[in-house]
């Protein structure tokens, strides 16, 4: 065997980083401390963004080191949680993301119909709507003898008549000024009123109301009313109508009287008579809300949203579900192209919080502030949400008052290519609670302005209506389009959101108003009372099926038919203690049934980009670490540098120290010439599993590929059941090559010894191939003996538990030839070291440590290594068996005089 003979001078007080002469080293930085101290992003991850890396201009390097520097926040703390490093042990991922210029599709399938956006292989439906009716009662207080009694005419009138529809939530609203009420000496206090209808209905939810007034009121009055009559379901005919009233009233002798008059439908038509006189005010509508309960949303079509870029305003009326709320969900987001955010709200998250999204840079512009809980769940609140790239401004509104604003948000919002109301642009995090008016403008509303859409509703006199470009009012029926008030551009709902009218004593739309003053007479005297049950039904109709036919166009998916539809089923009345009286079944004689099937089709061409892990790392027990001016890990990245070449799109995931990223290319000649970087396996998976998941796999051997290395990182998560896995358990991990079992190993890690002490939590227990606040292990494992053919085959074994999961990279490297027959190196000085890595070991006043490695194809047998303090150099002769890239620690016994010592 030839013997490698090369002798290495080495000068003890030099640091590991060794500088090179001028032009041998490129540092390459990234991520910065400053770019990630910034609370206006509330300190996020660095994210992912591009970067300059050296052109492939023929320059070779023989190595290239990863510095991966932490340290802790100075001016705001780590995620806003309140502590200057991180409190727990997160993964923390640096990927590199190789974009091949190579076009790919997707095989994709879709179900031909969706029932309440659910799949289903085959279902029967009726197109009979399914209607429970329910026996109430209620205690009503009834005039029973007249002992006394004095009436006040303040208007006889009955030759003109306002007239009310059927079946449409009413409230109209009249006024008797002060001169009407003087005039019949009304001193005494007011236990009945009487109004004279012609036509003859029920009304259900009758409510009479009023308030005293100073003058006529020019819209439509809704503070300081007091209730005075309430009643379920009032019957009448044509006539002077009674109305006993609940809560008497005492003139004040000076104000007007107004008249509060509402229910929630009517069965028939009808008309309160009157004369003409005092204006009087009238909001009839079907005013709609909509009600989501989770797997429901509203589909926007993207081209609703072409003209938003620079500046958008989003609002709508919103009531959280207080079973459910605060809980993880969206109440709108638009994804672009590429499936990154664009706009979204969460209101609230499940902490509370309620978080406003806009614009897409590689990442998103985001403010968020905790909420309270009246705020969210439990009553009507109106929320808006702006943004103006050319201030740099984003603002919340709360009830028309601004709740919380940020600054330098610049990020552009163009490019919306999905929308969804209630639910992720995926259809995830869905919302529950109710929802009413959603408006959209391209354009940045004042608090003034938000006001007039909170109060007001659609009209064109709405302010900056010009740039108006979605307004929906939810007053569809059920089956239909969600009507975009602006345009012809509708939403989609899918699932079975449930749409409400509001109850006629809410509305305050004013569609009319005219010139009557309807007939009234009030009383006042001494009455013997009784009180009765009276027997009333309401009915509920269950929300019907909302089934969406699909059919394929292209690369896409689009909807052919929409269609409402009811299960099969019966309509109940129910008795007064719940029992079911009667039964109706809503089957027919040829119900519709729909028997489901796979829609194939391929998406749209994508860019195929490899996602590379480059390194990984496990984030210390920070709370009370003190990591100084900052803590650098090296990561050997030398096999990548096919990779980083150009233009190169990094992603780091640490939030919760700040990261500092460079890259070191040191100039010289590689051991051996990279022809390719592959991911074998690369995700997260259970151990229960792992079998069924990482699957072996047929490499082929590609032109001028010699040697093949595979490079293995794994780190094992979750524990507190069975075993602890896949967190605290033992495992021994087997590569196979060709089916033969090559590299056989335990994965647990000493964690104690880690140089990064001392960390608060569990840092000394040891871990499944990573501890807290280090990086995890990578191994590597040499193949070229194994490949003999023109393929082979990788296997990665592991033993089975039900519990936990690994974290597993297994990236394959090919190269060319050696390029050195003798190339020795010394890869670190481990001491005496300054490098806090090694910090266990140091300092020393004692024997130095190094690393060689061999990088040549020959063995090394034999070294002579040069070394020495002041001026005392002396040779030491190392002698072993080292193959190509096999390493050694080496310590050297230093001989010193007394002088030494002395001096």
């Amino acid at each position: 065997m030839q013997k490698l003979l090369l002798i290495i001078t080495v000068f003890i007080l030099f640091s590991l980083h060794v500088s090179a002469d001028p032009g041998d080293t490129l540092i390459v930085q990234t991520y910065t401390f400053d770019a990630q101290n910034n609370p206006e992003t509330n300190y996020d991850s660095p994210g992912r963004r591009y970067f300059d890396f050296p052109e492939d201009d023929g320059t070779s390097y023989q190595k290239i080191l990863m510095h991966y520097t932490l340290k802790c926040f100075e001016d705001g703390t780590a995620g806003g949680l309140g502590f200057d490093c991180g409190e727990w042990d997160y993964t923390s991922h640096t990927f590199l993301y190789q974009h091949t210029g190579e076009l790919d599709s997707n095989a994709l399938s879709h179900p031909r119909y969706l029932a309440n956006n659910l799949e289903f292989d085959e279902m029967s439906f009726s197109s009979i709507p399914l209607v429970n009716t329910f026996t109430l009662d209620f205690l009503q207080t009834e005039i029973s003898n007249v002992i006394s009694e004095e009436e006040f005419s303040v208007n006889s009138g009955m030759e003109e008549g306002i007239l009310i529809s059927a079946d449409t939530p009413t409230r109209v609203q009249f006024y008797y000024p002060n001169e009407d009420l003087g005039a019949v000496a009304l001193d005494v206090m007011i236990q009945k009123m009487s109004l004279n209808f012609e036509g003859e209905s029920t009304l259900s939810n009758l409510k009479i109301r009023t308030s005293w007034l100073n003058e006529a009121p020019t819209e439509m009055v809704n503070d300081a009313l007091e209730d005075n009559f309430t009643h379920p379901s009032f019957s009448f005919s044509t006539g002077a109508i009674d109305f006993f009233l609940d809560t008497p009233m005492e003139w004040d002798g000076a104000s007007g009287l107004l008249v509060d008059f509402s229910f929630d439908s009517s069965e028939d038509q009808f008309s309160i008579l009157g004369s003409t006189g005092n204006s009087l005010m009238s909001a009839s509508a079907e005013e709609k809300y909509i009600v989501f309960d989770g797997e429901d949303q509203v589909s926007i079509p993207p081209s609703v949203f072409e003209t938003v870029d620079e500046e958008v305003t989003i609002g709508y009326w919103l009531y959280g579900n207080p079973a459910f709320q605060p809980e993880n969900n969206s109440t709108f987001e638009g994804v672009n192209s590429d499936n990154q955010r664009v706009l979204n709200c969460h209101n609230p998250w499940s902490n509370g919080q309620v978080y406003w999204d806009a614009g897409q840079d590689g990442g998103y512009d985001r403010i968020n502030a905790q909420a309270g809980t009246e705020d969210y769940e439990g009553e009507w609140s109106h929320w808006a949400f702006t943004k103006n790239t050319n201030t740099g401004e984003m603002r919340i509104f709360l009830n028309g008052e601004e709740w919380l604003m940020g600054e330098d948000k610049d990020n552009s919002m163009s490019g919306i290519a999905k929308f969804n109301i209630a639910s992720s642009a995926g259809g995830t995090n869905y919302y529950r609670g109710a929802m009413d008016d959603f408006f959209v403008l391209d354009k940045e509303l004042t608090a003034e302005e938000i006001q007039s859409y909170m109060n007001d509703g659609y009209s064109l006199d709405l302010p900056q209506v010009e740039n108006l470009i979605a307004f929906f009012g939810f007053n569809h029926a059920y089956g239909e389009p969600v009507n975009n008030e602006v345009s012809g551009l509708d939403g989609l709902s899918l699932g079975n959101a449930a749409l409400q009218n509001y109850p006629g004593s809410v509305l305050t739309t004013l569609n009319n108003e005219v010139a009557i003053k309807p007939s009234l007479s009030l009383f006042s005297g001494d009455y013997e009372t009784i009180e009765s049950s009276v027997l009333y039904e309401v009915e509920e109709e269950l929300p019907p099926i909302s089934v969406i036919e699909y059919g394929v166009n292209g690369n896409e998916i689009e909807v052919l038919n929409s269609q409402v539809l009811y299960p099969l089923g019966f309509s109940n009345l129910y008795g007064l203690d719940g029992e079911t009286l009667e039964s109706v079944s809503n089957e027919e004689d040829t119900p519709v049934v729909l028997v489901n099937e796979d829609l194939s089709y391929f998406s749209p061409p994508f860019e195929v980009v490899n996602r590379i892990e480059l390194g990984r790392f496990i984030t210390p027990y920070g709370i009370g670490l003190d990591l100084e001016e900052g803590w650098t890990w090296i990561y050997d990245v030398t096999d990548f540098e096919p990779l980083l070449r150009g233009e190169v799109e990094l992603e780091a995931g640490n939030w919760q120290e700040l990261l500092d990223l460079k890259f070191l290319f040191i100039e010289g000649t590689p051991p051996r010439e990279v022809k390719r970087v592959e991911n074998v396996w690369a995700g997260n998976w259970g151990l229960g599993a792992w079998d069924e998941n990482v699957l072996e796999k047929t490499m082929q051997v590609q032109p001028e590929e010699d040697m093949f290395k595979l490079r293995t990182t794994t780190s094992g998560h979750g524990f507190g059941s069975g075993n602890n896995c896949g967190e605290f358990c033992f495992n021994n991990h087997k590569l196979k090559v060709n089916g033969n079992t090559e590299y056989n190993w335990e994965v647990m890690q000493e964690c104690a010894d880690n140089p990064l002490y001392p960390q608060g939590g569990t840092w000394i227990y040891d871990r499944a191939g990573w501890c807290p606040g280090a990086p995890v292990r990578m191994r590597e494992h040499e193949l070229t003996e194994f490949v003999t053919g023109d393929e082979f085959t990788l296997e990665y074994d592991i033993d089975n538990d039900p519990d936990g999961n690994y974290w597993f990279m297994g990236q394959l490297f090919s190269y060319g030839e050696i390029n050195h027959e003798l190339d020795a190196e010394i890869d670190q000085i481990l001491a005496p070291s300054d490098f806090r890595i090694n910090s266990r070991m140091n300092p020393i006043c004692d024997d130095p440590v190094i690393r060689i490695t061999n990088k040549g194809s020959q063995p090394l047998t034999s070294c002579q290594i040069e070394f020495g303090i002041n001026g005392q150099l002396q040779i030491s002769t190392w002698n072993g068996d080292l193959g190509f890239m096999e390493s050694e620690d080496i310590t050297l016994t230093y001989n010193v005089s007394a002088e030494f010592y002395n001096g």
